[in-house]
């Protein structure tokens, strides 16, 4: 009798141990081509969820950070192991991970959204120096409708904003000693060139392609930020008078520049 209880205990303790070994869920997705990374299967279990990458995606991961399926961030996913293109994500409820930040270096990351679907959508984020972060994929099907047309509301703000902050730098600038010039006449490239007076005339010292413009109104003086590029960039500052036709600013070598506008070509 006692022998058939402990077979008994012992069968349950094996199903027991078998059960809690196999996923709760399995999600197994169509080949995507929008990146050369792609998802192919997510299993969740009791106590980790396991995304299956194709391969290439990554050797190891510095980072990563989950989300339900709302977006709020799930503090609880501290703990991961990265392996060959698979990435465990041990948590106490990994049924509630609907998508996942994973940055694999500072040089590129991937952003995942309904990992819980047969459909997950997905980001890739590549860092040139020159430019900064470029993100490639399939933003149509990763971004809410809500968050689209944010986006819109957000980009005609900052077009509108572009087209005040130009209206004030517009046109030729001398600083107050005469020898340096400073002149806006393209406002699509934000292009800003420095000249130097010399006994010849003027020279082209520093020839500027802005790559995003910002304007303070808030503050006093009202200032405008210019920024070389999304990469590792200069940012150059243009400090407003009370009526606009003077500004100081704080060039490439740090020296500041009292000018006034309407000077002579």
């Amino acid at each position: 009798m006692k022998k058939i209880i402990s077979f008994g205990l012992l069968l349950a303790v094996c199903l027991l141990t078998a059960c809690s070994s196999l996923p709760k869920e399995t999600y197994t997705y169509k080949k995507q081509d929008e990146l050369a990374v792609s998802i192919e299967k997510t299993k969740v279990y009791e106590d980790k969820i396991v995304v299956f990458f194709s391969k290439g995606a990554f050797s190891e991961v510095e980072e990563v950070s989950c989300y339900d399926a709302d977006f709020d961030y799930i503090a609880d996913d501290a703990t991961f192991e990265a392996k060959e293109d698979v990435l465990t994500v041990y948590s106490s409820e990994p049924d509630k991970i609907s998508g996942m930040k994973i940055t694999v270096n500072h040089y590129l990351y991937y952003h995942i959204r309904y990992l819980d679907s047969d459909a997950y959508a997905m980001l890739q984020g590549d860092w040139a120096d020159d430019y900064g972060y470029f993100v490639s994929g399939d933003e149509e099907a990763f971004y809410t409708e809500a968050e689209k047309e944010k986006q819109k509301r957000l980009q005609e703000e900052r077009l509108a904003e572009q087209a005040r902050a130009y209206a004030m730098l517009e046109g030729t600038w001398d600083s107050e000693d005469g020898l340096t010039r400073i002149v806006f006449d393209d406002s699509d490239k934000l292009l800003m060139e420095i000249y130097k007076y010399s006994e010849g005339g003027w020279d082209l010292s520093q020839c500027i392609d802005g790559y995003s413009i910002r304007l303070d109104e808030e503050t006093q003086p009202v200032c405008i930020e210019i920024e070389e590029s999304k990469g590792y960039s200069m940012m150059y500052s243009f400090y407003f008078n009370e009526d606009k036709n003077e500004f100081t600013c704080n060039c490439a070598d740090g020296s500041f520049y009292k000018v006034i506008s309407e000077a002579s070509e």
